[in-house]
């Protein structure tokens, strides 16, 4: 199979279709999710399995966002680490130490987990899972809504934010080949805008039909999730796309698609009232655009310069070229 998250085929009859339960009902969101009278309980799982430094800070950001992203608020951590034998124990501490890290910036604690070193692999693999409650049923994404033709698509921050500060890190010699040192610095910054928490919060005020953050994959696998939990189809302009200078610098260098790039920190929701959802998030900070609207029927469009093409289904992230674009 290819490299990287299952594709939409294979997931629905190899995974969905074989664990649905007796109601026919089977995941939808990126939480798994049980309702208690009034309470909500959720978690949410991230696996990363790419070469690269702060891989616990990242698994951390991952799975809390799509908490977030589901209106729930993060009560506790548990972190999986599998090792490969020829690991050393100080790649075990700077895993438990970025772990430590994202968990104290974000108020949560660490409460177990499971760690182990195997045969079986050629490199790390940690996997976070974040628990969490909530109080409002309707602010899960598996809650039947509607999003209607005419409404707003809007995401906010950039397009590749997480991706592109992993390539600065990773790559930084070779960027320093043709960049200034500035630009390469600023981009491996960007992980400070990481979280959603503030950006859901506000798209949830804004009566917001579906939210998805946007993860492994980048901006197109993102629109492509949302329009099949919207189930709906939608225009988008590539060029609506926010997106910063230092992130075309270093995608343009490295060529890499920051469409495709890993962009955990952004955040695409579905509403009927733009106007002031953009106006709230800029009062707070947050860059925010409409990059499209929800249309009838089931096309999902990106327009660019006025010529339309079909969305394709997701593709493999671009950090998993990562062993390439370091020596290439």
């Amino acid at each position: 199979m290819r490299i990287g998250k299952a594709t939409e085929s294979i997931l629905n009859r190899s995974v969905l279709k074989l664990i649905r339960d007796k109601n026919k009902k089977s995941a939808v969101s990126n939480c798994a999710y049980s309702i208690d009278g009034e309470e909500i309980l959720a978690s949410a799982i991230s696996t990363i399995t790419a070469p690269v430094q702060n891989v616990g800070y990242y698994a951390v950001y991952n799975a809390i966002n799509n908490l977030y992203a589901d209106g729930i608020t993060p009560q506790m951590a548990m972190i999986n680490i599998m090792l490969p034998a020829e690991a050393e124990e100080s790649e075990l501490k700077q895993i438990s130490r970025d772990c430590k890290r994202a968990a104290d910036e974000l108020g949560i604690s660490i409460r177990g987990g499971h760690t182990e070193v195997t045969d079986a692999l050629t490199r790390s693999l940690v996997s976070a899972v974040i628990s969490g409650t909530g109080r409002d049923a309707a602010s899960i994404n598996n809650h039947p809504r509607k999003a209607k033709a005419g409404d707003a698509i809007i995401m906010t921050k950039w397009a590749g934010i997480e991706g592109s500060a992993i390539l600065a890190d990773e790559c930084h010699d070779k960027l320093k080949e043709r960049l200034p040192e500035y630009i390469i610095s600023e981009t491996s910054g960007l992980k400070k805008y990481i979280s959603v928490r503030e950006e859901a919060e506000i798209a949830r005020e804004f009566k917001a039909s579906f939210i998805q953050d946007v993860s492994s994959g980048g901006v197109f696998a993102a629109l492509w999730e949302l329009g099949t939990r919207a189930g709906c189809g939608f225009q988008v302009d590539l060029k609506e796309i926010p997106m910063r200078q230092e992130i075309i610098e270093i995608t343009n260098c490295l060529l890499v698609n920051p469409y495709m790039l890993a962009s955990n920190g952004s955040l695409l929701f579905i509403t009927g009232e733009e106007e002031p959802a953009i106006r709230r998030l800029e009062e707070a900070g947050i860059p925010a655009a409409v990059i499209g609207r929800v249309c009838d029927g089931n096309d999902r469009l990106i327009i660019n310069d006025g010529e339309k093409r079909f969305l394709d289904k997701p593709a493999a992230d671009e950090l998993l070229r990562i062993d390439e674009l370091r020596t290439k």
